[in-house]
């Protein structure tokens, strides 16, 4: 384990109040200065969606290099997603590299992510998820997060 992993490990261990459980919801588990148990499960769930947060940015960047490669390759980017792991119908067989993308078509909290092509003169593409509550818009962990953040 790393030293920034073992520094997160003791700040989430200081946090949840030493070796209390946090099942148990009693101060003496927590400790006497420890935080109860609705304040523990939101700091986890805050942690939780920090963690998803930074997994699907990872995931659009992967996307996006991808996008970019097949660009290279076929001299347009994708019309959709799925043109990253199959062959396009206008793609010749013989210029076809393979699939440029392996990985899921879901963001962190198991939400379908967007793409969207703007062709013209400088074509480029959005690759969008929104978020923990999977609606359009919203703050927070319900903020949509994008290529172009």
């Amino acid at each position: 384990m790393g030293k920034n992993a073992l520094l997160a490990v003791g700040w989430l261990f200081a946090v949840l109040g030493g070796c209390g459980s946090i099942d148990e919801g009693t101060e003496e588990a927590a400790g006497p200065a420890g935080p109860d148990l609705a304040a523990r499960q939101e700091m986890m769930k805050r942690w939780d969606n920090g963690r998803k947060v930074a997994a699907t940015y990872e995931m659009i960047r992967e996307i996006a290099r991808a996008a970019e490669v097949f660009l290279f390759d076929h001299n347009r980017y994708p019309k959709s997603l799925s043109d990253l792991r199959s062959r396009p119908g206008d793609v010749e067989a013989e210029a076809w590299m393979g699939t440029y993308y392996g990985g899921s078509w879901q963001d962190a909290w198991g939400n379908d992510f967007k793409f969207v092509l703007f062709e013209g003169a400088c074509p480029t593409y959005d690759i969008v998820s929104f978020g923990e509550d999977g609606a359009a818009g919203g703050e927070g962990f319900a903020k949509d997060l994008t290529n172009h953040d």
